[in-house]
């Protein structure tokens, strides 16, 4: 059965939709794309409050329009910076031993359902890190194993309730539903990194527009995550301000530059306004100097981050990096030297969207592909809801 279904990332810098069906074996095929970028949002909410709802509408309508057909509901890509991560204990006694089932599953999830801290979030998933059957077997899935006592560690990933209801808002007003809101920090995680590397543990960085976010991964689930203020446009604005030259030569240089590249005094950047073609020259080792300082202060703050989460983390445990910085030339080296770990660049293997900026959006979408496929009702209920009719 061909089922067809919409979603919408929002990032710091860009929204983009996806319209996208699933494949005939697996996986899923894009039929529509669109990226519309706008100001962005603050922890504080939207930059250009009336400039969102145009945005989405956009986004949604230039997406249908290149997949040739119509959706009504849609899946909301929540963003890092509105995303937090509660991982406790939960347990269930089941009286007697007996088959577990998937019903006890939910139940033992529903009690660790109590977040005071955070009463402005919605519970979005429940990720077990592990099961444990009678106190002494773990396990991944307990289904039909024999228990009287069952537990678990569980990742309860929520998203701000403010955001989602401010995006469903506007897509309600042009005609649409949300269907499910979807951490795209756990989409990415899920979709990019190899389960037999979460199984062990592995991090993920998303270095965006405005933030930066530090999510470790443990199976399915996460144990740690948090948000800080500090990405790509930091590195634009020190490279503006210290030249004191327009943003927009400053980002073209952010983008030309290379990390670890060895240069010399005679070596030089050469830039053109693309309004004015004006030609700016700058020296390669100055641009170098001011690029580098910021991300080695990036890289420590995630070193503190990571230090400070509670985690046992190894050397051995490798880093995952994608974002929009993720793209500058020569980063995988400058992290590893800066992080002391082995790093991996997320590369979507796309023919579109195929770049480590939108890793979040094809991992939104490749969730919400898969939540179909799991929630489809087998051949055998389908037959009875023909007979049902």
């Amino acid at each position: 059965m061909r089922q067809v279904s919409a979603a919408i990332e929002i990032g710091t810098s860009k929204v983009v939709c996806t319209i996208a069906e699933n494949g005939v074996y697996e996986g899923f095929n894009l039929l529509g794309t669109a990226t519309i970028e706008y100001s962005g949002y603050t922890r504080k909410g939207w930059v250009e409050p009336k400039e969102i709802k145009y945005v989405v509408a956009s986004a949604l309508h230039e997406a249908q329009k290149q997949a040739g057909v119509r959706v009504r509901y849609v899946n909301i890509g929540v963003p890092a910076d509105f995303t937090e991560v509660v991982c406790r204990k939960v347990g269930l006694s089941l009286g007697r031993p007996r088959k577990i089932t998937e019903d006890d599953i939910n139940l033992m999830f529903k009690r660790g359902e109590s977040f005071t801290a955070y009463k402005n979030y919605l519970v979005a998933h429940r990720c077990p890190i592990y099961f444990i059957v009678n106190e002494n077997r773990r396990t991944m899935d307990p289904v039909n194993m024999m228990g009287d006592r069952l537990s678990a560690l569980v990742s309860y990933v929520l998203v701000n309730r403010s955001f989602t209801d401010s995006v469903a808002g506007h897509l309600e007003k042009n005609g649409y539903e949300v269907e499910s809101c979807i951490a795209s920090v756990l989409a990415q995680g899920v979709s990019f990194i190899p389960a037999e590397v979460r199984d062990k543990t592995a991090i993920l960085i998303d270095i965006g527009h405005r933030m930066t976010s530090v999510t470790v991964f443990k199976s399915d689930g996460i144990l740690y995550h948090c948000a800080v203020p500090l990405g790509g446009i930091h590195i634009t604005k020190d490279l503006a301000i210290t030249l004191r030259i327009p943003d927009e030569i400053a980002e073209q240089l952010k983008r030309r530059a290379i990390y670890g590249l060895s240069v010399s005094r005679d070596d030089w950047y050469e830039i053109m306004a693309r309004e004015t073609y004006q030609l700016y020259r700058f020296p390669m080792a100055q641009v170098q100097e001011i690029i580098n300082a910021r991300v080695y202060e990036i890289c420590g703050i995630i070193k503190k981050e990571l230090s400070a989460s509670g985690c046992i983390i190894p050397e051995y445990v490798e880093a995952y990096i994608t974002g929009g910085t993720a793209e500058m030339r020569g980063i995988r080296e400058f992290a590893q030297k800066a992080l002391g770990r082995n790093v991996t660049v997320i590369q979507p293997r796309s023919t579109k969207l195929n770049n480590a900026c939108y890793s979040a959006a094809l991992g939104v979408t490749e969730f919400m592909m898969d939540k179909f496929i799991e929630e489809k009702p087998s051949v055998w209920e389908q037959i009875k809801q023909i007979f049902k009719k």
